[in-house]
């Protein structure tokens, strides 16, 4: 997501003068994933999340792949909780 002057749809302020620092810090991240996914194992959001220092997962229970699209309540319930416990 690296912003180039052939690529303007990086990260807001994220330019080559910024990829040292940009991330210095860490990025508060969720992984979401539904427990039925038809392309891989749910686990793999909490194996990603322990990779990121600011990572948290959720599994939404029965729901596949599209999960915001097939369980938007408990996918948008997941994404406020995490940004209540970023802020």
């Amino acid at each position: 997501m690296l912003n180039t002057p052939e690529w303007a749809y990086g990260f807001y302020g994220y330019d080559q003068e910024e990829v040292g620092t940009f991330f210095a810090d860490g990025i508060p991240v969720l992984f979401v994933a539904g427990s039925d996914s038809e392309y891989w194992p749910s686990a793999h959001a909490v194996a990603a999340a322990a990779l990121a220092p600011n990572g948290a997962s959720s599994v939404v229970p029965r729901a596949g792949h599209a999960t915001n699209m097939e369980r938007p309540h408990p996918f948008s319930k997941a994404v406020a909780e995490f940004f209540d416990s970023a802020s």
